[in-house]
């Protein structure tokens, strides 16, 4: 592309895709992050205007997105979307065609790179996919290099589809920019148990294989990290950038024990006073690691948990016994951080019963936050194969926005149908949200209006 090109990058919207809570009124979310170092990366290597919108958090819809293309004229527009919103991309590059078919559309993501041969036919006014991560390709389609010569890049070649070798995973994280979070309305996103926050990652990848999990799709199964220096700076520029507190979305942040170490040292030692969050494993911690990160600002843990049956736990290969997530728990009550933890229902082999043992797990948790969600089989993942295969799990999907984990269930099996497993799903909010005891713990908590309000409007939504 010449000098003064312009390149419009699209983070689909997906507030519909929630079980009907609209996330955006409720004020949380995170922000599209591998589309903002996507933005860095092209801003820094190539003379092109880039702008970035996540549709979501800039309330723009589709119907907007004509008068945007008309102001920015842009020559080539990257989308990211997930599973559940490829539906809205597929009408997103529809609408993009129609107002310029010169246009050239691009889309990456974990679906688009699970499935790109499918998502190229499934939609004719998508152009390019790009598998795994997309900073290298997508510069080197803006540099306009022959798209045979393109690692990751799966395009059409006189009406065939053409998938070219996979680009190798950036190995030096450092080499990278600081994400374009200026870009972003920063105030907008959060979470609605601390209010005000924003998302970033010290690493990327997870050397865990979950069944469940689509992480390795892009990440192939490693977990790659930033030198804690320069992760420290990037935390230095987001609360320059006005960031009230920061959650850290790395999949296993605790899962290498001295850089835990190194980066607690150092957050003292520059003196940083914003709380944060972060997520891991039950088996990825310890009582003095859970002290130290107190120390250092952490009032949040989300872990995973998934089930409250061991056997289903083990035929995940999700690695942990449910004695660990007990006690990190316990560990977390005496250092008072806050403990979120995940449930997922409707895994391979499970049984009304082992739902139930499940629920009750939860409950008997000395936790803050239990996030229960039904199982959709994502694509690249081991429960995707099974689905596929349709003897252990049958999956009722008819369209890509059917796979939203909190509305109906998409699955079932011989052990629990699909209306089962939504009734089970709402039993368990009801059961574990329900409880007087813990609306007396929550409603002590809450120490502002708008906090209040999203409380009740997620009670709202639970208790439909």
């Amino acid at each position: 592309m010449p000098q003064g090109s312009r390149v419009l990058l699209l983070h689909v919207p997906y507030a519909d895709l929630y079980g009907g809570v609209n996330i955006r009124k409720l004020g949380f979310g995170i922000p599209p992050l591998g589309l903002i170092a996507l933005s860095a990366y092209i801003r820094k290597h190539a003379g092109c205007r880039v702008k970035l919108i996540d549709m979501l958090y800039h309330g723009i819809e589709i119907k907007d997105i004509p008068g945007i293309l008309n102001d920015f004229q842009p020559q080539i527009v990257g989308l990211s979307a997930s599973t559940p919103q490829m539906d809205n991309a597929y009408l997103l590059s529809r609408a993009i065609k129609k107002c310029d078919p010169r246009i050239r559309v691009v889309i990456g993501g974990p679906h688009a790179s699970a499935l790109p041969q499918r998502t190229l036919q499934e939609e004719a006014s998508i152009d390019y996919v790009i598998v795994g991560e997309g900073e290298i390709p997508f510069l080197s389609l803006v540099q306009g290099r022959p798209e045979d010569s393109i690692k990751s890049l799966v395009w059409r070649r006189n009406g065939e589809i053409v998938t070219n070798s996979r680009e190798a995973l950036i190995e030096d994280l450092d080499s990278l920019p600081f994400p374009d979070y200026a870009s972003l309305p920063l105030e907008r996103y959060g979470t609605a148990y601390t209010g005000p926050s924003v998302g970033m990652t010290g690493g990327r990848g997870c050397a865990y294989r979950c069944s469940f999990c689509a992480s390795g799709v892009t990440h192939l199964g490693r977990y790659r990290v930033k030198p804690v220096g320069a992760f420290l700076d990037d935390i230095e520029r987001l609360i320059h950038l006005g960031a009230p507190r920061f959650d850290i979305w790395d999949d296993t942040f605790t899962a290498l024990p001295q850089r835990v170490d190194e980066f607690t040292d150092g957050y003292n030692r520059r003196g940083l006073k914003p709380r944060w969050s972060c997520s891991t494993r039950a088996d990825c911690l310890d009582p003095k690691m859970l002290k130290q990160m107190q120390g250092a600002g952490l009032d949040v843990l989300h872990i995973g948990c998934e089930s409250g049956n061991q056997e289903i736990l083990n035929a995940t290969a999700k690695g942990i016994k449910l004695e660990q997530v007990r006690q990190v728990c316990a560990w977390c009550r005496e250092a008072k951080i806050s403990v979120y933890v995940y449930f997922i229902l409707g895994l391979p082999y499970e049984t009304q019963e082992t739902i139930k043992e499940t629920i009750a797990f939860a409950r008997s948790l000395p936790i803050d936050f239990a996030q229960f969600s039904m199982l959709v089989p994502l694509p690249g993942t081991g429960t995707w194969q099974l689905a596929q295969e349709g003897k252990v799990l049958k999956n009722l999907a008819k369209k890509w926005s059917d796979y939203d984990r909190y509305r109906s269930a998409i699955v079932e099996s011989g052990k629990v149908s699909a209306p089962e497993l939504t009734r089970l799903y709402r039993h368990a909010l009801r059961s574990f949200y329900g409880r007087v005891t813990y609306l007396w713990k929550t409603l002590r908590k809450i120490d502002s209006l708008k906090k209040l309000k999203t409380y009740f409007s997620l009670i709202k939504a639970y208790f439909k």
